[in-house]
């Protein structure tokens, strides 16, 4: 329902009076009226506020009102681009509670036998679909076979099925194999989020967890296997269900089975991996490497500094750990060296880098000189003088045009410790969680998921969210001042 639809739906069936309406927010009764055929829209989401209120719409009303007024004036997948990016990295922010499993799955595998003298079952309840997966999964568990592998052509929205892997798998030495379908559709890209939300645990979770993605539906495989929309195949047994996961169908006849198996990877050969890199507790020495290109950004709670450091401070300031001289001289090599406010060495990759982070988190960063793009143990804070000649540079460099700093002028709270970096060159994605001594990260190539990114920024922009251009520089100006004033010591 638009905008318009929802407004003139609930004027109507609140019996609302439109001159009695007008008067209290203070428009036009024509023009109001305009709003609910669609002939016109609000000039800002205040006027919009000013109608709910007077409505006395309930918050969740009130909201929605809001989600589709942006949607009419800035297209549903910028709004929806938003959405699932914040949904997305709260989930990502929460993983370390979800990699705990606590999924019972002992109830649900009392019930599938696999002594039944028949090689092939028809399945009629959710129950013994999960008792037959469940075996199926545990079985490949506890293979000694090396050349075991577990394959699945299923979406990750199958949340029951995908509860399982870590409690059963992981540990385990086996392959696992995943193939899911990707929203095409430019506008409805954003759902890629979800699917991706879904698979995220699994990624960090089992040692071998492969995930690739196809864009088109596999109906020509389905109906020519005969199979439902869903197969899961491990430990020579197959198993089939449709979208409900209310029947299906179950073999272990080793023809059938050996066929099934090779059009899954004859499939998987059309198909693209889709997390190129996941690790729960990333080797120090790579964790520079990530995200490599001549454009890229970052959205974060904190400014990206690393352009803004030179070798000299970083000597000082990082521990002694056995990847230091590596990082030290990776970062200096991407981003160039300082003498002071001088640049001394120009990076050989780097080209412009567009750091997306919030006022709160530059005045963090002036008042502890913790930096969230690294492990606090492999650092001292930064001195109260370095971080003031860090905010100088980071002016330089803006003025340069080599950095683009997108200040948010509001905190966001899914910022607090999770971190977003792209790169224009490869539409690669990465989102990742800084802990003290370690990092969680996950690593993507995959257009539409890149474009969602880009249309979250978008949508900061569109609704005001940032600071504008044309001030980044004399707000940064004024922290400085502020800072040589002692305003953010102690």
């Amino acid at each position: 329902m638009s905008f318009s639809e929802y407004l003139g739906s609930y004027i109507k069936e609140n019996e609302v009076s439109l001159p009695k309406l007008a008067k209290q927010v203070g428009i036009d009764r024509v023009t109001l009226f305009r709003y609910t055929t669609g002939d016109r829209k609000p000039a800002n989401d205040k006027i919009v506020k000013n109608i709910a209120n007077a409505l006395c719409m309930s918050a969740a009303e009130k909201e929605h009102l809001l989600d589709e007024y942006d949607k009419s004036v800035m297209g549903e997948d910028i709004v929806n681009s938003y959405k699932y990016m914040c949904k997305m990295m709260n989930s990502l922010a929460d993983v370390n509670d979800l990699l705990d499993p606590k999924y019972n799955f002992q109830k649900e595998s009392d019930t599938a036998d696999f002594t039944q003298e028949d090689e092939s079952t028809i399945i009629k309840s959710q129950q013994a679909l999960l008792s037959y997966i469940v075996r199926m999964l545990y079985n490949a568990a506890k293979s000694d076979s090396s050349s075991d592998r577990i394959m699945i052509l299923m979406q990750p929205t199958h949340t029951k099925v995908q509860e399982m892997l870590i409690p059963l798998l992981s540990g385990a030495d086996v392959t696992v194999d995943q193939i899911i379908c990707f929203e095409k559709n430019i506008e409805k890209s954003y759902l890629n989020l979800e699917a991706l939300e879904n698979i995220i645990t699994q990624s960090f979770a089992l040692k071998n967890y492969n995930v690739y993605y196809h864009y088109e539906i596999l109906s020509s495989f389905l109906s020519s296997s005969a199979l439902l929309p869903n197969v899961i195949i491990a430990c020579g047994c197959m198993v089939t269900f449709n979208s409900d996961m209310t029947r299906g169908f179950f073999s272990r006849y080793p023809k059938f089975v050996d066929f099934i198996s090779e059009e899954f990877d004859s499939i998987k050969k059309n198909c693209s991996r889709l997390i190129e890199e996941s690790n729960y507790a990333l080797d120090i020495g790579s964790m520079q490497l990530i995200v490599q290109g001549t454009k890229i950004g970052s959205i974060f709670e904190q400014p990206c500094i690393a352009p803004c450091c030179d070798r000299k401070s970083l000597n000082e300031t990082l521990c002694d750990f056995p990847a230091k001289q590596y990082i030290i001289d990776t970062l200096i090599r991407q981003n160039g060296d300082w003498n002071g406010l001088e640049q001394t060495e120009s990076g050989l990759y780097v080209e412009k880098i567009i750091s997306c982070c919030t006022k709160d988190g530059i005045e963090l960063f002036l008042k502890t000189g913790r930096v969230g793009e690294f492990p606090e143990m492999y650092y001292n804070a930064l001195s109260y003088e370095f971080r003031i000649q860090i905010l100088k540079r980071m002016v330089i460099l803006q003025k340069q045009g080599m950095i683009s700093y997108y200040i948010i002028k509001e905190p966001l709270n899914l910022l607090n410790n999770m971190q977003c970096y792209w790169s224009v060159d490869d539409f690669a994605v990465s989102f990742r969680q800084i802990k003290k001594d370690s990092m969680l990260q996950i690593s993507m190539k995959e257009a539409s998921i890149f474009n969602t990114v880009l249309n979250f920024i978008e949508y900061l922009k569109i609704k005001n969210m940032l600071i504008k251009d044309d001030d980044v520089i004399e707000y940064l100006e004024d922290l400085i001042k502020k800072a040589e004033n002692h305003y953010f010591r102690g």
